[in-house]
């Protein structure tokens, strides 16, 4: 590293230290340290040879790998040379700004630990405004399953009102009809704008998982006597969880003829996990199928459980069928 001022040097051999585990190489104190033209006299003095080079024409990124490889007496001499190289005053005009290696050393340790806890303290900040927008995203989504509640609420009110209508007052008909129709489509609505905020928050939580992790990564290189003891979280309230009530449906029991024990222990598995755990479980695969008020349950690679929500959260479940006759299934319910 001819050339370079003590400050570049003391640089590298800080980069050098925090990658090693404190540990400097005898190759890279060569490199570093010995000048090039003192690396390649004693190359040809301890007849070392560079593939591809000639002495005096070797880097010393070459050499010094080569002269910290030697063997006992030759070796000797390397660190001798190396020794030399510490005592050696820097060439006037070269820019100090410690007293000794060791001393910059030490203050450049001091600089990586500062930058080290500001970045922390910025990811600590940015993970703080993360959580606050998943807080603020699952206050949205309670939002917009309770207007759906009451949307569902109003179309059984409107629904009873309808039947009552027809008995007594058929002029009235056609307006409950209409306030009907707007329902359900202030209802599906709803669940688009529910989905839309289900996928963003799982963004944000996936957001909030690394920023956690880079957290780590940065406290990590903190010396442990100057990192910041965390305030302990405040346990977050949280709801009694709510077991769904299964309603198998006889069509269900029918479908079960054809298939093995085995597929019907995981069809029976599956449906029990989302009864108890609900759709956000891990790996349990649940969807509604398009333009149908049908649910789809992953059982198997190759197996579906169709069911259909309650009003009131419990599930009819109607059908085990295989994937590949998902079509023939879907246009059987929908018939119905």
């Amino acid at each position: 590293m001819t050339g370079k001022s003590t400050r570049e040097r003391v640089d590298a051999l800080v980069r050098e230290a925090l990658a090693n585990d404190a540990s400097l190489r005898i190759a890279f104190l060569l490199r570093s340290l010995v000048p090039l033209d003192r690396l390649r006299s004693l190359a040809r003095r301890l007849g070392v040879s560079v593939k591809g080079y000639r002495i005096e024409r070797a880097p010393a990124v070459k050499l010094a790998p080569l002269l910290a490889e030697l063997e006992s007496d030759a070796l000797a001499e390397v660190c001798e040379e190396l020794l030399r190289s510490f005592e050696t005053t820097p060439p006037a005009g070269e820019p100090i700004e410690s007293d000794s290696v060791p001393g910059a050393v030490h203050e450049l340790a001091i600089r990586a630990a500062k930058d080290a806890r500001e970045k922390l303290e910025r990811g600590e900040s940015n993970l703080a405004k993360l959580r606050e927008r998943v807080d603020q995203l699952q206050n949205e989504v309670r939002l917009e399953r309770e207007a759906r509640t009451r949307a569902g609420s109003e179309i059984r009110s409107l629904r009873a009102e309808l039947r009552e209508a027809r008995s007594k007052q058929p002029p009235q008909i056609a307006d409950l009809e209409q306030r009907q129709h707007d329902l359900e489509r202030d209802l599906e609505a709803l669940g688009e704008s529910e989905a839309g905020l289900r996928r963003l928050l799982a963004l944000r939580e996936t957001r909030l998982r690394v920023a956690e992790q880079q957290i780590r990564e940065l406290e990590e290189l903190l010396p442990k006597g100057r990192r910041r003891k965390r305030k302990p979280l405040e346990p977050e309230a949280t709801e009694p969880p709510r077991l769904r009530v299964p309603y198998f449906a006889d069509s269900f029991y029918r479908s079960l003829n054809d298939k093995e024990r085995q597929s019907v222990e995981r069809a029976m598995r599956a449906v029990w996990v989302y009864c108890t755990e609900g759709p956000a479980y891990p790996g349990l695969e649940v969807k509604q199928i398009e333009g149908q008020d049908l649910w789809s349950l992953r059982a198997s690679l190759k197996l579906r459980v169709y069911f259909r929500v309650r009003d009131d959260g419990d599930i009819d479940v109607l059908e085990l069928s295989d994937r590949e006759d998902q079509h023939t299934a879907l246009r059987r319910w929908k018939e119905r």
